[in-house]
């Protein structure tokens, strides 16, 4: 006596597969990250340590061509961090806004070419 099982499914490749799982996964239309804008610092004055008014942010180095890969540094709940690539010392202060440093002047703008 033979037995046969009967299955509902099909193979398909694993591209197809992959695509219609993309095709099913929920978009947000409101995406915090497309509308936070990271600060950026820099140090041309060459001082030891910058004050910021936030903790999440990229570190520049100098401005071009002195400068080093733009790296994202996280402070935590620490009070400062260092950048690994130019030992500059960056450390919080709630007193200042998101783009205010101390010295002045050590806040980067992008500007497009």
């Amino acid at each position: 006596m033979a037995l046969f099982l009967s299955c509902n499914f099909s193979l398909k490749h694993p591209a197809v597969l992959l695509e219609q799982l993309l095709h099913e996964l929920p978009v947000a239309k409101d995406s915090a990250m497309a509308e936070t804008k990271i600060a950026h610092f820099q140090n041309d004055q060459g001082v030891d340590t910058i004050q910021i008014g936030v903790r999440e942010f990229m570190c520049c180095g100098a401005s071009a061509p002195y400068d080093h890969p733009h790296v994202f540094l996280d402070m935590g709940a620490d009070q400062e961090i260092v950048c690994p690539y130019c030992s500059t010392v960056y450390r919080y202060s709630n007193k200042l806004s998101a783009g205010e440093t101390v010295p002045d002047g050590c806040s980067y703008e992008d500007v497009a070419a």
